[in-house]
Formats: C-alpha cells, structure tokens, sequence
C-alpha cells in the first residue's frame, strides 16, 4: 500500500551506492527488522509502513508485537518516519473481522487480507503511541507527513480518503512529539515520487550527523 514509494526510494539510495534491506509489514518483517536493527550495524532506518503498531493496538492480526518502532531508537540509529499505511489494520479472510470494523470502510485486498479504515479515536490513540516511542529514541529522528494520504487506499476517490481522520493523527502525534523531533508536512501523497524524492533526501541529510 506504500510499495511505490518503497521502491522508488530504494532504487535511488542504491544508485547512491546503500544496501537496502525491505521487510513488509505484516508482523513477521516488523519483527525481523527489529531483531536485525539491534543486531547489525546500519546505517539508517527508513518507516514507510506503521501499520503493525496499529494492529498491536487495535486486536489486527499483523502485530510486530508491543515494542515495534523502539530498536533503531534505542540503539542511536537515525530514522525518518512516515505514517504509511496506518490507515488500516489486518485481518484474513472476510470472517476473521470483528464485528466492530464490519461498518468501516473495507478493502478486500486478497481472499486472505481484509483491511478495515481505522477512525478518528483510534488515530488519536496511534499517535500519542508513535509519538511516545519516538520520544524515546536517543538517535535523530524526522517525521515526514504525505498530507494527501498514507496509502494506496487512502486517495481522492476511494472511500479510504478521509483528510479529517488523517488530521486527528497528525494533530496527535504532534502534540505527543518532544520538541527536538522535527515534523515536516509535504503537500503529497506517499506513492507520489516528490514524496519520495523527499524521503530519500532528508535520509541522505539525516545520516551526516
């Protein structure tokens, strides 16, 4: 659901010479990137999909687990974080839903991948818990923001594209963020390439130290 974005900055920071490593975010990768980050020496961490954390939260069946988004932090490792994909969480086949998502807006990404809208409160609440696992990293971190949506699904003319619940977590996540963090807003979606460009660059900046 950000996967344009992952690949255009990937092929742009190989043609500067890194080696990326992608792990898709459906618990299993975010728990590896975890493990691997406190285990090898990188150097940087790019977030292009949070929606483990929103699963961990909201009882979705993608969950890295309760610590996902604190080893890069812990270990000084600097990180640019985007909220792609927090728009929805996990679940298989259209039976594994709960009751309480069968109202949302849903997508029906394969017969084993059914991805309700998360709303307002429960934004709210994933951005006062992203924002308090990067407040305790001890590295640098930058916040970008796509402000004309997270995902794929999140885009002018689905059903998924919701400005005002993308601003309940904006609105929080910056409210929760220690000062020294900074936040940029970019007039773009995730998948458009100036999005990416911009990813790529603040990387670049941010790893000088």
């Amino acid at each position: 659901l950000s996967t344009g974005c992952g690949l255009k900055v990937k092929s742009f920071l190989e043609e500067k010479g890194f080696e990326v490593a992608v792990f898709h975010t459906i618990g299993v990768g975010g728990e590896t990137l975890e493990e691997l980050v406190k285990i090898y020496r990188v150097s940087g961490v790019i977030e292009l999909g949070l929606n483990e954390i929103g699963n961990e939260l909201f009882g979705g069946l993608a969950s890295a687990g309760p610590n996902r988004l604190e080893a890069a932090g812990e270990k000084g490792i600097p990180q640019i974080i985007t909220p792609g994909c927090i728009d929805i969480i996990n679940f298989l086949g259209p039976e594994t839903l709960p009751d309480r998502y069968k109202d949302r807006p849903l997508c029906f990404h394969n017969p084993q991948a059914t991805l309700p809208r998360l709303n307002n409160e429960e934004f709210r609440l994933l951005g006062e818990t992203v924002g308090k696992k990067l407040n305790r990293a001890v590295g640098p971190v930058r916040v970008l923001i796509p402000i004309r949506g997270f995902s794929s699904l999140d885009c002018q003319g689905n059903i998924f594209y919701d400005p005002i619940t993308d601003k309940a977590f904006i609105d929080s996540l910056k409210s929760s963020l220690k000062k020294a963090i900074e936040v940029k807003e970019i007039d773009a979606h995730i998948n458009d390439e100036e999005f990416a460009d911009r990813v790529a660059s603040e990387f670049l900046d941010i790893i000088k130290g």
